[in-house]
């Protein structure tokens, strides 16, 4: 019997181990680190956001808050694509881990999760450069509704159902935080590569000494200073005539 492209021999029988890439395909790592922050903690930082992905929970009187940083978490300017690609690779991370604790919660029902579905209060992107992306008014955003963090309901779906909610969450959260608003690229940075460098200031040469019409000695105004001629003794039929002698025979002729 010929073997085909679906068996392992002759015999027919089902190749079950393939060397697909597709069949055993796992998603890529994220470089995405977590930090968690109770009421007190959370108080201290005050204002000071550090870069990357901030989700907000209401607690009492006061707030917990959950960080998303490093390579994969961090936008590195205030663009739509930068902004984008930080918050999907931070949902991506968020999907990948509540369907662990999903699927360990089917054994043992009192693990708590780290990323709570409800209860949230603001989500906002802080990029590399200090901008803060968020939402002006807090009270009319459902974020809660946009399943960034999503809700066990998600994970009783099959994979395909999960990668709809995954792809709705991406694009609900974006347009709250809103990311069709933002840059396509950044001016100042575009400006900046592009100017040139400053010049080398260049030594002046000297000006010109010669004798030539215009020419100076690089004050303006001045001629050039020529070296003073040293002077020759007159002949003394040039001297003028003392009292008593006869004049010079030229000014003779003239006084006649």
């Amino acid at each position: 019997m010929k073997a085909n492209k679906n068996t392992n021999s002759a015999n027919g029988v089902k190749n079950s181990n393939t060397n697909s890439a597709t069949a055993n395909r796992q998603p890529a790592p994220l470089a995405v680190s977590v930090q968690f922050f109770d009421v007190k903690n959370y108080a201290a930082i005050g204002n000071n956001h550090t870069p990357g992905v901030w989700i907000l929970y209401k607690r009492g009187e006061g707030k917990t808050a959950i960080h998303l940083f490093g390579a994969d978490a961090v936008a590195p300017n205030k663009t739509k694509d930068a902004v984008n690609t930080a918050l999907g690779n931070v949902i991506n991370y968020i999907y990948r881990e509540r369907g662990k604790e999903f699927s360990a919660k089917q054994n043992n029902p009192d693990i708590k999760s780290k990323f709570r579905p409800t209860g949230i209060l603001d989500i906002f992107v802080m990029t590399e450069k200090g901008d803060l992306i968020h939402r002006f008014d807090y009270n009319s955003s459902p974020w809660e509704n946009t399943a960034a963090v999503p809700s066990d309901r998600i994970f009783k779906m099959n994979s395909k159902g999960q990668k709809v909610e995954k792809h709705k969450a991406k694009q609900e959260t974006f347009r709250l935080l809103g990311g069709e608003n933002l840059p396509e690229y950044i001016d100042d940075e575009i400006e900046n590569a592009a100017a040139p460098a400053p010049a080398e200031t260049e030594p002046t040469a000297p000006a010109p000494t010669g004798k030539g019409k215009g020419r100076t000695n690089g004050k303006r105004g001045q001629k050039p200073t020529e070296p003073e001629a040293t002077a020759e003794p007159q002949p003394e039929a040039t001297a003028a005539a003392e009292p008593g002698e006869p004049a010079p025979a030229d000014k003779a002729d003239k006084a006649a």
